[in-house]
């Protein structure tokens, strides 16, 4: 859809701008609808950090934030339909997928270091080991 007609039947080719704009500001409009309805005071340190990161999703490419998370729905229900019908590559998947979030954690930690952030990827890195033992160990029984 290019336009829509105006009254005389002409195009309105402001039209698909106006609507652009009114879809990328979607999320801070939410944003505001959700801290309003919760009687929160927007000048606030926490409802401030959700208005800016509305405002940078706004600003970001929507298309590719919508594929982003589209992929890692479909990984997460690949390695769900795996775990649950006791597949090896479901195991593999599993471990895998806990593996992605080390990285992130350790630049966390490295750049805000906490006791939290340590206890973080001292577990997730426990529990990927730990399914990495378990799989190296019946690979090495089969």
């Amino acid at each position: 859809m290019h336009g829509s007609l105006d009254k005389s039947g002409k195009s309105d080719k402001g039209f698909s701008e106006r609507w652009r704009i009114g879809f990328f500001a979607f999320p801070v409009l939410l944003a505001v609808a959700l801290i309003g309805r919760f009687g929160l005071n927007p000048g606030e340190h926490y409802p401030s950090i959700i208005l800016h990161y509305a405002d940078l999703l706004a600003d970001a490419n929507l298309r590719s934030l919508v594929l982003l998370a589209a992929g890692y729905v479909a990984l997460r229900f690949c390695e769900a339909y795996g775990l649950w019908h006791q597949r090896s590559w479901g195991e593999w998947l599993g471990a895998l997928s806990g593996a992605l979030y080390v990285p992130f954690e350790l630049h966390h930690l490295v750049h805000q270091p906490s006791l939290a952030s340590a206890m973080v990827l001292a577990i997730n890195v426990g529990v990927v080991g730990y399914l990495a033992w378990l799989l190296w160990r019946e690979r090495r029984a089969a």
